[in-house]
């Protein structure tokens, strides 16, 4: 019986530990999000003023929705899908 009870209490230890390590890699992709749309709206205005290319305005767009979990594949593109790979 006390055997069974250190094995729960490992358990749950197991798992507080799995569910903070959770939060933060999320924290971690929130700021990483975060600075890819203040990037963004830097590139943006730049593109604006004529002054960074607009493939260079893709690719930040294309970041920022790669972060937000809505990118999707682009036709042509090889390679493994970079959201199933994060």
């Amino acid at each position: 019986m006390l055997r069974l009870r250190g094995e729960v209490g490992r358990l749950r230890l197991q798992e507080r530990d799995a569910e903070q390590s959770l939060r933060d890699q999320m924290q971690a992709a929130q700021a990483k999000l975060t600075n890819a749309e203040v990037q963004l709206a830097r590139v943006t205005k730049l593109h604006s003023e004529n002054l960074v290319s607009g493939v260079e305005l893709s690719q930040t767009r294309f970041t920022v929705e790669l972060l937000q979990g809505r990118g999707e594949r682009r036709p042509g593109r090889s390679g493994p899908d970079p959201i199933a790979a994060s």
